[in-house]
């Protein structure tokens, strides 16, 4: 696996494969609001922008695949999956996109104070609902499996050649309350799924790539709010993927992008990236809009790390009758 920041032109036979998460795409506040998320660097609008200039900017790239690791919105609110659908519509093909659900995908804030005694019932039906159209409805016939649950899915893409699971780690916890948003969670039924799925024969000789929202191990960038974005089972996951001979583990959450990789005395070599914001490098001092390609090519995979600068915002000026 090597690394660049220019995939430069597209090769015959190349696959690629782009990786972006938390946009969090956010609906119309209140003027008092939208000023204080602006001040915070959090504007609603803002983020809007940065999303569709890096699908602008992504269109430049002769991309096959959209890989969208989460918070995709900012409350899962119905028109915040609207917009996002519709900003991504020229991708909304089970070949061309795969999202998974981000902790701000699933809506609990709605439902809390009648649950107070029951703890509260996740939408996750609602995620899946907004974008039914690019979920596999089972896995591949090759693979001799059945697919008991939405989570994990398979994708086979680039003729074959690349298998895509998708992961829900937004958990099913008793408690969803304020920062207990953060937490993640596998779950042992998709844990069991997920192994007998990755010990099948198919599996072997493919390049095997994961996408879920949580980070599957001890981040290098912590900050103080880390402690509320633990996610449960992770170890037990990173043994199960690195054992299985899986390449990529994609994922977001953490909003400060970085790659890790295991270096060990084994033949295999497992990859964890996150992809922050498009802002994530974003400050008083510079501007720059980032996202992931991943090129495929004959089984060797290249990741481009893509950074520009955001285009300005047109100026308003009223002329004084």
């Amino acid at each position: 696996m090597t690394t660049s920041y220019d995939p430069g032109p597209k090769q015959s036979g190349e696959f690629r494969i782009t990786h972006l998460s938390d946009p969090h795409i956010g609906t119309a506040q209140s003027a008092f609001r939208q000023r204080l998320r602006s001040l915070i660097g959090k504007s609603h609008s803002r983020n809007l922008s940065n999303f569709q200039a890096v699908l602008r900017d992504m269109a430049n790239m002769e991309i096959d695949h959209v890989v969208i690791t989460g918070d995709l919105t900012n409350a899962a609110k119905p028109e915040e999956f609207k917009t996002v659908k519709a900003i991504l519509a020229d991708f909304v093909q089970p070949d061309r996109l795969t999202v998974v659900p981000g902790n701000h995908d699933i809506s609990y804030r709605r439902v809390k104070r009648a649950y107070r005694t029951k703890g509260c019932p996740r939408k996750l039906w609602q995620f899946v609902h907004h974008f039914w159209e690019v979920f596999p409805s089972r896995y591949p016939p090759e693979f001799g499996l059945a697919a008991k649950e939405q989570f994990p899915f398979v994708k086979v893409l680039a003729g074959g050649e690349v298998v895509l699971i998708g992961l829900d780690t937004t958990g099913n916890l008793p408690t969803k309350i304020g920062l207990l948003n953060s937490f993640g969670w596998v779950g042992r039924a998709q844990m069991n799924e997920l192994r007998a799925l990755l010990k099948s024969p198919r599996m072997r000789d493919k390049i095997k790539i994961v996408a879920m929202h949580h980070h599957p191990m001890i981040v290098p960038v912590a900050t103080m709010f880390d402690s509320f974005k633990y996610m449960f089972q992770s170890k037990e996951l990173l043994d199960l993927l690195y054992e299985s001979g899986v390449d990529l583990i994609l994922h977001g959450h953490k909003h400060h992008p970085f790659c890790w990789q295991s270096r060990t005395f084994r033949d295999h070599d497992l990859t964890v990236i996150c992809a922050g914001p498009p802002n994530a490098y974003d400050s008083a001092k510079s501007a720059l809009l980032v996202y992931n390609i991943y090129s495929i090519e004959d089984r060797r995979i290249t990741v481009h790390y893509r950074s520009f600068s955001p285009p300005l915002r047109p100026r308003t000026e009223f002329a004084r009758k």
